[in-house]
């Protein structure tokens, strides 16, 4: 889909990994930083289009942010592409765990935005099949011809028995996933009411996934003065682990996960609450 010269539109923070893709193909990645809560509308693409843009990259629900991207702002999104004729690459590998909302996938909404959209997904997170390594597109046709080709000459194949792990899943796990989700909420319901009492974090409520979004920058007095560094520290003396923002494009905040049992979550919560307050 692109090649040098080529641009591709990037929101940040944002799964780095797209962004090494996109310097793969000889493209440039532009990355468009997203204010707090890290919602994407349009308006914040705008300015950042040119002639030059091929690809714009969404993420909804999104690592790290867990923010979902409202249908309306979608719209306003597709409308700017099929006007312009820039393709969606669209990661929706997260759309089962959403909490009080309807995802909508913006290839749904026409026909004409469907014929500009790839759309990305798996089994890796709505179903826990990590490591079973199954995970498919859909898109224009011709594109998808040209993906398999590619597949078929560097990782060859999904195994035939992940296939058959995929189909059952898909055919016999609904409630799973519901219970799944259910109890993913419980959690992050309780991550929000402890990081209410440690005053210097300032987390992102996520409307998806599995991840609380926080800002530690309340915490750089001169001691610490990246993610990376505090990340560090915490692992070094309470042995909790966190992932700093920087693997992500956005300094100054850390991401944690959830998937953890409630116990372990109490835990890991104590001791950087002991931390921030008494380190």
């Amino acid at each position: 889909m692109c090649e040098k010269g080529d641009e591709v539109i990037i929101p940040t923070p944002t799964w780095t990994t797209y962004i090494e893709q996109v310097k793969l193909s000889g493209a440039k990645p532009v990355l468009v930083r997203l204010p707090k809560p890290f919602k994407l509308e349009a308006k914040n693409i705008i300015p950042y289009i040119t002639a030059k843009t091929k690809v714009i990259e969404i993420n909804s629900p999104s690592n790290p942010t867990g923010a979902v991207v409202e249908k309306n702002e979608l719209g306003k999104l597709a409308d700017i592409c099929v006007k312009k004729g820039i393709f969606i690459i669209s990661d929706e590998i997260y759309e089962k765990i959403i909490f009080g909302k309807k995802f909508y996938s913006i290839a749904s909404l026409s026909e004409k935005i469907k014929r500009l959209t790839i759309t990305i997904n798996g089994f890796s997170k709505a179903y826990a099949m990590t490591g079973w390594r199954v995970g498919y597109a859909a898109g224009p046709v011709e594109i998808i011809e040209v993906m398999t080709r590619l597949q078929g000459q560097t990782t060859t194949n999904t195994s035939s028995i992940s296939q058959k792990a995929a189909v059952a899943a898909l055919r016999d796990s609904k409630q799973d996933v519901i219970n799944m989700v259910r109890e993913y909420k419980k959690r992050r319901d309780f991550v929000t009411k402890a990081l209410s009492s440690i005053k210097a974090l300032n987390g992102i409520k996520p409307d998806g996934t599995f991840y609380y979004f926080i800002d530690i920058r309340n915490l750089f007095n001169g001691k610490y003065s990246t993610s990376s560094e505090w990340s560090y520290e915490l692992l070094t003396k309470y042995k909790v682990v966190v992932v700093p923002g920087e693997a992500f494009e956005a300094p100054g905040f850390i991401r944690i996960s959830f998937t953890a049992n409630l116990s372990d979550l109490k835990e890991g919560l104590k001791r950087i609450k002991k931390f921030v307050e008494y380190d």
